[in-house]
């Protein structure tokens, strides 16, 4: 998952979380992905070529595998807010586990040129490498509430810093400290469960975010999260179906949610809603 990536909440528990490496991403998401599938896909055949019947391979989940048993204190206090040593080691190894969850979540924002796009609770990085990569004439923001995850973005993505393509701020999404319609789309992955107030979070939202403009929020089955204790520890656990519904509370027209393909042991999903023109 991303850090405390979003916000506001902490699991009652010490420690750290999230950190990343550079991803290296084509100038489109979405052909990338394709591409990705089709490679894999005829690689396996020419492996499997004429060696009679083969042993169905492990597939990678698209979002990162929670374990079948609750996880310790520390450990979910330190995916809600990454901190120390330890925060950073999992940080980057999070950016690699939810790789393909943030290529479907920028892919889904369907961006313009020149387009303003905030990203709460970017934890390790990997979206903002993502976004960043993906159109050179969009300006992005980055809000993040862990101290740590800022210091390793600020020394990971120092020259986009200095051209002035990429802004990063500490905060929650409650209170986002952007003014009203100032961006063009939003998104943020793994981060919802954490925040303290989620109808104030996705309110926010709405009111930074232009007429029209898209929202995107990638998480993970609620199934996986109670399994791995998060229900028992206060956060967010519910359904992408509950999640289009606060999304419609909030202010967003056309909400509606994505399964993405996933043939682990949990199914992750995309939900998407744009800004109520008439609100």
């Amino acid at each position: 998952m991303s850090q405390r990536l979003c916000g506001d909440r902490e699991a009652p528990a010490p420690d750290s979380v999230l950190t990343g490496q550079r991803a290296h991403v084509a100038p489109t998401v979405k052909p990338v992905l394709t591409d990705m599938s089709q490679r894999s896909g005829d690689s396996r055949e020419a492996l499997t070529a004429g060696r009679g019947p083969q042993r169905r391979p492990r597939t990678r989940p698209s979002g990162v595998t929670l374990p079948a048993m609750p996880l310790p204190a520390w450990l979910i206090s330190q995916l809600g807010r990454p901190r120390g040593l330890f925060g950073r080691f999992l940080a980057r190894l999070l950016n690699r586990a939810n790789l393909a969850m943030n290529l479907h979540m920028v892919g889904a924002l369907d961006l313009a040129p020149g387009a303003e796009v905030l990203e709460i609770g970017f934890g390790g990085g990997v979206a903002l490498a993502l976004l960043l990569g993906h159109d050179p004439t969009l300006r992005v923001t980055g809000i993040d509430l862990a101290p740590d995850m800022l210091e390793l973005a600020r020394r990971r993505f120092a020259a986009e810093l200095r051209s002035g393509r990429l802004q990063l701020v500490q905060g929650v999404a409650e209170q986002l400290p952007f003014p009203t319609s100032h961006f063009d789309a939003a998104c943020t992955a793994n981060c919802v469960y954490f925040w303290s107030d989620l109808d104030a979070g996705l309110r926010e939202l709405a009111r930074v975010l232009r007429p029209g403009g898209s929202l995107v929020v990638a998480i993970n089955a609620p199934e996986a999260l109670i399994a791995a204790g998060f229900a028992a520890r206060g956060l967010h656990t519910l359904s992408a179906d509950a999640l289009v519904l606060r999304l419609h509370s909030a202010g967003f027209a056309d909400a509606h949610a994505r399964r993405l393909p996933d043939r682990g042991s949990h199914g992750a999903w995309i939900v998407r809603g744009h800004r109520d023109v008439t609100s």
